[in-house]
């Protein structure tokens, strides 16, 4: 199964007509309850460690899906790597040994000696914004 992290229930519902059609063993999951919500350090942090702690429950893919708005991809990039360094300590798993670097590229991340779960972003933009 994987797990899709978008940021509003409008990208929830938008995301999960698409996923219907690609697989139908995906979840979405949204970080905020609001329509319009700006992202939340917090919140998408505790939407990880949810999807960390589905892994246990046959997960192997977390994807996450976010705005642009008018940040950069390195400041989103940084932004999910503070989140999921976190959610893995908040877990009790390893420390992340590899990091993302840019989005559509999966990054395997240890959760014991027999399970791991890949890990990817993306950034939905017009021209980088």
């Amino acid at each position: 199964m994987n797990i899709l992290i978008v940021e509003s229930e409008n990208d929830q519902y938008f995301i999960e007509a698409i996923a219907k059609k690609v697989s139908s063993e995906t979840i979405v999951c949204r970080i905020d309850e609001y329509k319009y919500s700006s992202l939340d350090e917090k919140k998408l942090t505790t939407q990880i460690t949810n999807a960390l702690i589905d892994t246990t429950r046959n997960v192997s893919k977390i994807g996450i899906i976010l705005d642009m708005d008018d940040s950069t991809q390195e400041k989103r990039i940084e932004l999910i790597n503070k989140c999921l360094k976190k959610s893995f300590s908040d877990c009790g798993y390893p420390e992340i040994d590899r990091l993302l670097t840019n989005t559509k590229e999966f990054i395997k991340c240890k959760i014991d000696d027999d399970l791991s779960v890949e890990i990817a972003c993306f950034f939905t933009n017009i021209d980088g914004k």
